[in-house]
């Protein structure tokens, strides 16, 4: 029987082919589905990104590949909205901490009064040598340099504003000390948070990371400990004063020794273009030590708005013409009386200072940045701000 019906099947003849409609319904029903987790959130782009999921599914079965939510989201980053399915809390402080630490750099030189000039530092060269270091570094980066050499500025020119694919945790010290402080406050473990960074480089920056040499440590640790578990690529800034330090917490949590890029202050041609916006300058570039000092555009930023008449030769004069006529501001009648932090600030640039030459620039540049930022959005009332400027000094 099974050899009659083959033989008769064999000689059957198609004459004319009979085709029914397809049923798509369960494909077009995807896409609308898929229409929310879609980039630009329209139809055309959820069928891009159907079609996308179709492809690469072809591709798991043959390489026996383990597929969870994080793989996916990797695999379709270009086509998906990078705030799909995230932790809405975490993300929430998480984009907030980027924002506020984009918004407190200041990337001008001058301009502080009304109508003054000022000059923006694009510094090119250095963004570009900077990208090519955290391209080259899958594993993480140890970003060092001088205090006030425009570190953290660096990245704002490299990233944008745009906080969604790559991360900024900020400064280090504005994190709490204790890691359990941080994961309650996320509402999740940040290691699960950075699983949801979908970009292939993934990168996550910690700002001002010599706060582990006083007591973040523990924190700095918790942090390059998620970044690991999350695969995201850390990128340390830390100043050269505690570069080895953290250099040594980096080992210890990553396992391995990161690749380090130093930042450079200006060059010639950058130090003679902030000379020539800004006239005020010239008397120090003419003067060859003086003229190092605005190689730092932090150090330059504090001098312009000191306005003094004087010629700074070293870190202890221009951090002591900033002190009086930016925090003590004696050139004003109108400027409330210093606090006794004066008396702190004076003694620490005493020549037979306990304190080593590298950590007592590191600790007087903090105190002035701290006190000056203070005193100058008091608007002349620098004793309500100095108490919390104090704090946050290493030594005080």
């Amino acid at each position: 029987m099974q050899q009659a019906t083959f033989m008769l099947l064999s000689r059957l003849v198609v004459l004319q082919p009979r085709l029914e409609s397809p049923d798509d319904s369960d494909w077009q029903a995807l896409t609308g589905q898929l229409q929310q987790a879609a980039r630009a959130g329209s139809v055309q782009a959820a069928v891009q990104l159907r079609d996308r999921l179709e492809v690469i599914t072809a591709t798991y079965g043959p390489t026996a590949a383990d597929i969870d939510a994080t793989v996916l989201r990797r695999d379709v980053y270009d086509l998906l909205d990078s705030s799909f399915n995230r932790s809405v809390r975490a993300w929430t402080l998480l984009e907030q901490l980027d924002a506020d630490w984009r918004g407190s750099l200041r990337r001008e030189i001058g301009g502080v009064a009304e109508g003054g000039q000022a000059l923006r530092l694009e510094r090119e060269s250095e963004a570009d040598a900077l990208r090519e270091a955290v391209d080259g570094a899958p594993r993480g980066l140890l970003v060092w340099g001088a205090s006030g050499v425009g570190k953290s500025a660096s990245f704002v020119s490299l990233y944008g504003r745009d906080a969604r694919d790559r991360l900024t945790l900020g400064r280090l010290r504005h994190l709490p000390q204790a890691p359990v402080d941080l994961t309650a406050a996320l509402g999740t473990p940040l290691s699960r948070a950075l699983t949801e960074i979908a970009v292939p480089h993934r990168v996550l920056v910690v700002d001002g990371a010599d706060a582990a040499a006083e007591k973040h440590a523990d924190m700095l640790m918790h942090v390059l400990l998620a970044a690991r578990v999350a695969d995201v690529a850390p990128v340390v800034v830390v100043s050269e004063d505690v570069f080895g330090a953290v250099r040594d917490l980096t080992f210890r949590a990553m396992g391995e020794t990161l690749p380090v890029h130093q930042v450079k202050g200006l060059d010639d041609r950058e130090v003679e273009a902030v000379v020539a916006a800004l006239l005020s300058l010239r008397r120090l570039a003419e003067n060859a030590q003086s003229r190092e000092l605005l190689r730092r555009p932090a150090v330059a930023e504090f001098l312009v708005r000191a306005q003094t008449d004087g010629v700074p030769l070293s870190d202890a004069d221009a951090m002591r013409e900033v002190w009086l006529h930016i925090v003590r501001r004696v050139s004003d009648p109108t400027a409330a009386a210093p606090i006794c932090v004066s008396a702190f600030f004076c003694s620490s640039l005493a020549s037979n200072s306990t304190i080593n030459p590298p950590r007592r620039s590191l600790t007087c540049w903090t105190l002035m940045r701290s006190a000056g930022c203070a005193a100058m959005a008091c608007s002349g009332r620098p004793e309500i701000r100095l108490g919390s400027a104090c704090q946050a000094s290493p030594t005080t």
